[in-house]
Order: structure tokens, then sequence, then C-alpha cells
């Protein structure tokens, strides 16, 4: 996931921790959609860390980026039941005084899914091209292959194994008690 949004420092800041209808949502779908896959999941927020826009393009292909700012973010019609996009608005992504920093345009689509949107079009790219949040189109819906099913965590398997182990032995000694 690419963002234009620095939700991090919004969430510290303005407009703060207060609703999950914001950064604090934003942020922990982020990392929920990140971590909802096979591999390892990325998700790179907006600023560099130095003052400037863009954030960094990590050797990554198939978007072009532009640094005009914008406080009107919008989810797509398309896109609100992404698991990323769970629990969240429009307005909710907006007004954060400049709520994203940067806009994705020329998507390879083969390669992103643009799940957010610059509601003004303030980007030099052809209106309505302008996209503050891309994720990759394979895992687009979350999941495996974007079909939005989660993947069990490691412990969860782990404590399932467990659980079928435990039951095994009770029953097996249970037998040979009787």
């Amino acid at each position: 996931m690419l963002t234009g949004q620095d939700a991090d420092w919004h969430y510290m800041n303005n407009p703060g921790p207060s609703a999950f209808d914001g950064p604090q949502g934003f942020l922990l779908d982020s990392i929920n959609w990140a971590g909802s896959g096979t591999g390892m999941g990325l998700v790179s927020l907006g600023m560099t860390g130095s003052g400037t826009c863009g954030g960094p393009l990590l050797g990554l292909s198939g978007y072009g980026s532009d640094c005009n700012g914008t406080d009107n973010v919008q989810i797509p019609a398309a896109y609100t039941g992404f698991p990323i996009n769970t629990g969240l608005t429009s307005a909710g992504l907006s007004n954060w005084r400049t709520s994203a920093h940067a806009a994705f345009f020329s998507l390879d689509l083969t390669k992103w899914t643009g799940i957010n949107v610059d509601g003004t079009d303030s980007c030099s790219a052809a209106p309505g091209a302008c996209y503050v949040t891309i994720v990759s189109a394979a895992t687009g819906g979350g999941g495996i292959g974007g079909g939005g099913t989660p993947v069990p965590e490691p412990a969860e398997l782990g404590m399932f194994g467990l659980g079928l182990l435990l039951i095994r032995l009770f029953a097996s000694r249970r037998r040979r008690v009787a």
C-alpha cells in the first residue's frame, strides 16, 4: 500500500485519535490489510520524514507520483467494501489540514488498484486520475488474491493444533482407563 496520507502524524496532531473514522482507522485498517496476505505486507505513508511530499518510491514501478496536496480524499463507491476502507468514509479521510501530500497517477492496472482518490483533482494528471492511496492489484480486496478471505495467524494455527492433540490424548487415555 502506498498513500499520500501521513496518517501517523495526523493521528498525533490533527484531527487526532478521537474517532476511528480518520487517521486512527486508516492506520489500523492499513496494518491489518498488510498482515492479511501470505507474504510480507508493506504500508508506506505519505511523507519522507524530512518534511517533503511524495514518500519513498521504494524501487516500485508502474505508477507516477505528484506532490500537490489535497484536503478532499474520496473513497470511490466500488472500493467502500474493501477491508482497507472498513469503517472509513470520505468525510473521515478529509479535512486533516492537508489530508494527503501526494497522489499517484498513470497506474499500471495489472500492478495497482487506486482505492482513494483526490476529490479536487489538484494533481497534474488528467481529471479523475489522481489516486491518494493505491494497493497491489493482486491483494486489493485483502487476503489471498484479493478475495478478502482472512489468513489465519501462525499462533492461531498452533493453538488449533494443540487443541486437537489434547483431545486425541484425552480420548486415548480415556479408552485405556475404561
